[in-house]
């Protein structure tokens, strides 16, 4: 079972911080900080971490709380950018949507997300996954069209979620 961190409530939040253009800074001093001095760092994987009474928190998680004083277990960040912790790029998903707005992965070798060479079939092959499962959309002599019915069929079934990986 996954341990869950208590994330401070909103008031005790805004006490501890201001929120302004999508960063947390520290209102009181102390531990080596000065007021204004923007709270948290960025861990290897780009996400900002704060550290308040011994706790590690993810930045996007308090910004979350210090702005609906709840946190679901899954938030998105819309634009990719998981430093960009900007209320308005934030949203509420669950772990499918949240994983369906990614990039294009860097061992990806078309260039093109969802879409990759069947050498038995020697064409491109073009797959989409839906409720966890993967769909072949179908193979395609050129890679263009491939992409096109992947992106159509990602839009159509990951809606606002859908991320064509650019």
């Amino acid at each position: 079972m996954k341990s869950v961190k208590p994330t401070p409530s909103k008031s005790i939040l805004q006490a501890l911080f201001l929120y302004r253009d999508g960063k947390l800074f520290w209102k009181k001093s102390g531990n080596g900080r000065n007021v204004g001095d923007e709270a948290g760092m960025l861990t290897n994987k780009g996400y900002r971490r704060v550290k308040i009474d011994g706790l590690l928190h993810m930045a996007h998680r308090l910004v979350w709380a210090y702005h609906f004083d709840s946190v679901p277990e899954y938030i998105d960040h819309i634009d990719q950018n998981k430093s960009n912790n900007a209320i308005g790029n934030l949203r509420l998903a669950s772990k499918i949507e949240n994983g369906r707005n990614i990039l294009l992965r860097k061992n990806n070798t078309s260039g093109v997300k969802g879409v990759y060479w069947a050498t038995r079939e020697q064409k491109w092959a073009a797959e989409l996954s839906i409720n966890k499962r993967p769909h072949r959309l179908g193979y395609f002599d050129d890679i263009e069209l491939a992409e096109l019915v992947v992106t159509e069929a990602r839009n159509k079934y990951h809606r606002e979620f859908a991320n064509h990986g650019y």
